[in-house]
């Protein structure tokens, strides 16, 4: 599968997170993007294809406290789209799900800490693949 679109990218700086403040992360570098499908400026992957696609997200912060993971699909709440994992009393955490995606949906990855910190550069991954 050559063309299948999959991409990684990693965090090529701190970002600063207020206490309680929901943050889309932004502010990557491509490891991978094999269907210049991911944007790591606005940190914003576009399915290029309809099909099911695994999308990944670990994050590391500076702080110990609540680690709230978000794959967001289309900007939207609801089914596929607003899909937390929490982590309590944890500085990293990691996320994975399935989602069906048609041809120009949109994922956007955010965090949440429950103190002040940051999310840590280069150790906090981003990343998704096709799969059917």
């Amino acid at each position: 599968m050559p063309y299948q679109p999959a991409f990684m990218a990693y965090k090529n700086g701190n970002q600063s997170l207020n206490a309680h403040t929901l943050t889309k992360i932004t502010g990557w570098n491509e490891a991978v993007d094999q269907s210049n499908s991911w944007n790591n400026g606005t940190g914003t992957f576009t399915a290029p294809s309809n099909g099911v696609y695994l999308f990944g997200i670990l994050m590391q912060s500076n702080v110990l406290g609540g680690l709230h993971l978000m794959v967001q699909k289309n900007g939207n709440n609801g089914t596929y789209g607003d899909n937390f994992l929490d982590g309590g009393n944890v500085t990293g955490s990691s996320y994975t799900i399935l989602m069906p995606m048609v041809a120009n949906d949109y994922v956007e990855y955010f965090a949440y800490l429950t103190t002040s910190g940051n999310i840590n550069s280069n150790r906090s991954k981003v990343w998704a693949v096709k799969v059917g």
